[in-house]
């Protein structure tokens, strides 16, 4: 076992780049030749809400990052609804009946029938169910949210299994600020590193994170992942690597988490704002905008998805615009950064044409 320790997923990214070049060798694998380490990887950040990827090399997307994680939040598992930002998503991970067997969010809140056998429609909501647990008793270890089910999963053939498998929840008490802290430890059987770890589950466990601790009215501190088997695709690892370490956007106060439910609340007032958090994402996925109800939702994710929305209408100044009114810095950078690469791109290709 190896393990990173970093302040947040961009610091990870390149360690964990690193880590590979130096240790990692080469496999065959399903879906192509990888580089792998031959024991498991911890990666924990410390600071888990500075969750947003900037690295012009690996140019994530920003707008599919947070979006991916707000449908996750609503318990879906139509893929469809994410295509308007990763144009084959649902043709590269969706079934033949449109959904993606493995989406965490149903996972997380609608697919296991625990306790009443397949004869009523009692199906658990462990998200919900998860945060009432910890609220109710802050030292208890028996809360678990699982995503891997062997009845559906063990041999299955499908486009889509899910890699993280189980996720775990300890709590201590911090005396000095009187407020209980939440850490989280997500089991993953199988960690892509540049497309899985360091870019969408960092956003997406680190939301889901954050979200639950709101639920069990706590502050949201560590976030560790044990990946099972690290790896990274040759052919996508060695255009990334090697590079610049690069700045630290966090580190210099360029950008700041925005949160997603205010800690400064008592316990009973930041479980009722992660509830209505909850309730948004599915307001949200449903279109229901303007029955939005946490600010959260109004001020970071509706703007950066109407910016999206411009920017594909073909506007692209107005939608870099558009993202001056998202209220989270670090979202608003990365939305910038994103579509300004774009552009930049855009003119090379025209001064090439023109030459």
């Amino acid at each position: 076992m190896r393990v990173i320790t970093a302040r947040n997923v961009n610091e990870a990214y390149y360690s964990g780049l690193q880590l590979l070049s130096i240790y990692g060798t080469r496999q065959p694998s399903r879906a192509g030749d990888v580089y792998v380490m031959d024991a498991p990887v911890t990666t924990t950040y410390l600071r888990p809400t500075e969750r947003v990827l900037y690295n012009p090399i690996r140019d994530a997307n920003p707008f599919f990052h947070l979006m991916e994680s707000v449908w996750m939040l609503a318990g879906r598992r139509d893929a469809a609804w994410l295509d308007t930002y990763v144009k084959n998503f649902s043709s590269r991970f969706a079934e033949k009946n449109g959904d993606a067997h493995g989406a965490y969010g149903y996972r997380w809140r609608n697919h296991f029938d625990m306790e009443a056998g397949g004869e009523t429609n009692f199906v658990p909501d462990q998200f919900l169910s998860v945060g009432g647990m910890m609220y109710a008793d802050p030292t208890t270890r028996r809360a678990v949210l699982t995503m891997w089910d062997p009845v559906a999963d063990l041999g299955a053939d499908k486009r889509d299994l899910p890699c993280n498998t189980q996720v775990f929840f300890r709590s201590t008490f911090d005396y000095l600020d009187k407020i209980w802290d939440l850490d989280i430890t997500v089991l993953n059987r199988s960690n892509d590193i540049i497309w899985g770890a360091y870019g969408a589950n960092a956003v997406h466990m680190s939301i889901m994170g954050e979200v639950i601790a709101g639920l069990a009215g706590m502050r949201f501190r560590h976030y560790h992942q044990v990946s099972n088997n690290y790896h990274a695709y040759v052919d996508i690892y060695d255009r990334q690597w090697p590079q610049p370490k690069g700045l630290d956007f966090y580190a210099m106060g360029a950008m700041k988490p925005r949160p997603i439910v205010d800690q400064s609340q008592t316990r009973e007032d930041m479980r009722k704002e992660a509830l209505a958090v909850v309730l948004d994402s599915e307001r949200f996925c449903e279109g229901n905008y303007s029955q939005l109800k946490t600010s959260w939702f109004r001020e970071v994710v509706t703007p950066m998805q109407t910016a999206f929305s411009i920017w594909k209408s073909g506007d692209h100044d107005r939608a870099i615009r558009m993202l001056d009114l998202v209220e989270a810095s670090d979202w608003k950078m990365a939305g910038k950064l994103w579509m300004n690469s774009r552009l930049a791109r855009r003119r090379e290709v025209e001064q090439i044409r023109c030459a």
